[in-house]
């Protein structure tokens, strides 16, 4: 299954460089039929951004329209006949490099970890959300992470992060139990029975007494006092 990031991932970057390709070939068209310097500058930047409107516009334009430009302007000889390639140049450098900036932003690493977690695959998935809290902390990445590394068996691992979610702010009230259980599997029976106490008096379990989880820590606490 292919998830909306990554089709996305591959669609826009496609889709960048097909617009300046097309805008391009305006502007060298513009040039050939010795255009305004005015058109020179607006009609590629217009195809540019708004392809799909712009570009069967333009394309009518040359289809019906009779050009009556100057033929002989010094701005479209020479050294200027190249300025649609430096054009198309610029605009790929700039395409790739805002490609690697987005590749590299916080909420990128989360789209792919997300992805990577469709697919199974939780170590690609640790390894994003450690890229993107080395971008900025964030309690929900924590607890994310964490769950990363309960699913891989690294457990004392998971509990510093359970933690830490938890300390940032993380509302999420199932982190007592995920944590005691983790706790548990650990041998520490007097932490794991702390936090089981702290879910078992959490607002969700308030709120819903018959909650099939809530029961078990109630259970688990009942149990590790006997």
């Amino acid at each position: 299954m292919i998830s909306a990031y990554e089709l996305s991932e591959t669609f826009h970057p496609m889709a960048f460089f097909l617009s300046a390709f097309v805008s391009a070939f305006a502007l060298a068209d513009l040039q050939r039929i010795r255009a305004p310097k005015l058109m020179l500058l607006l009609v590629p930047i217009v195809v540019f951004w708004v392809p799909t409107v712009a570009l069967p516009l333009y394309s009518i334009f040359r289809l019906y329209g009779k050009p009556t430009f100057a033929q002989t302007k010094a701005f479209h000889r020479g050294w200027w006949r190249a300025l649609p390639l430096l054009y198309a140049m610029a605009l790929s450098i700039a395409g790739i490099m805002l490609q690697r900036m987005d590749a590299r932003a916080f909420d990128a690493h989360l789209a792919r970890a997300s992805a990577a977690r469709l697919h199974n695959d939780h170590r690609r998935a640790l390894e994003s959300y450690r890229a993107a809290l080395a971008l900025r902390e964030d309690a929900h990445t924590r607890k994310l992470l964490a769950d990363e590394l309960l699913t891989l068996g690294q457990i004392e691992e998971a509990v510093v992060e359970f933690r830490l979610a938890r300390d940032g702010g993380e509302p999420d009230d199932s982190i007592a139990f995920r944590l005691a259980s983790a706790l548990e599997a650990l041998g520490r029976k007097e932490e794991a029975l702390a936090e089981y106490r702290r879910f078992a008096q959490s607002a969700r379990c308030r709120a819903d007494e018959e909650d099939p989880v809530c029961l078990a820590a109630r259970h688990k606490a009942t149990d590790s006092k006997n």
